[in-house]
């Protein structure tokens, strides 16, 4: 891949945000909002996620660390799980935003974030510009984060996989080595302990 980015990899970038946003349009651009409002009993994103997001809102509307819980049995460490990812960059929407709002976005712009590294991923791999476009798309709308946008910690998570794989690859081909420290600290942004494993275990098959 070349050093510079041809504006035919933009289009590519656009591309994979704009199918996600027309895929979750209704609850993006639209009216309608991710939390399933009709069924509050079985779902997750309304029973942890959306619970964690308002009281991280509420600690920070009070000026404070949501370092403890104390809604949880006698309380409990809150800051310390990091579950909730109240630190992942990308979770400043749920401050900024309505909370029914904000969770169309940050599903959109994570999905497109997963077609971009994929695409980018693909693209370092030397494949063609609509090998890398197809690879995006497949990764981004795939059955694996369609079906868990409830679980927003994974997604985000499993969002860095491709872009992890970028910087192992470009460490261990002699392209820089400071990339090395990059494929690090981009498994601890996404949170997950389980992509730093598999980032490592399946990038080992093909090397």
């Amino acid at each position: 891949m070349s050093n510079y980015i041809h504006k035919h990899d933009v289009i590519s970038i656009i591309i994979l945000f704009i199918l996600p946003l027309i895929f979750f349009w209704q609850v993006t651009l639209g009216t309608k909002t991710l939390l399933p409002a009709d069924n509050l009993f079985t779902s997750d994103l309304v029973l942890e996620n959306y619970v964690w997001k308002r009281f991280i809102r509420e600690s920070i509307a009070k000026r404070e660390l949501p370092l403890w819980n104390p809604y949880i049995f006698a309380g409990q460490p809150f800051l310390a799980n990091g579950q909730h990812s109240a630190l992942y960059p990308l979770t400043i929407l749920f401050y900024i935003l309505p909370l029914e709002n904000a969770y169309g976005w940050f599903t959109v712009i994570q999905l497109w974030l997963a077609g971009a590294f994929t695409y980018l991923f693909l693209r370092v791999l030397k494949a063609n510009r609509w090998g890398a476009l197809l690879a995006g798309i497949v990764y981004q709308l795939s059955g694996w984060f369609i079906f868990r946008i409830v679980f927003t910690m994974m997604v985000a998570g499993a969002v860095w996989l491709p872009r992890c794989y970028c910087s192992w690859d470009a460490s261990f081909s002699g392209a820089c080595r400071n990339h090395l420290l990059y494929f690090v600290g981009e498994c601890l942004l996404c949170r997950m302990p389980f992509i730093f494993h598999v980032a490592k275990a399946s990038r080992g098959l093909w090397s």
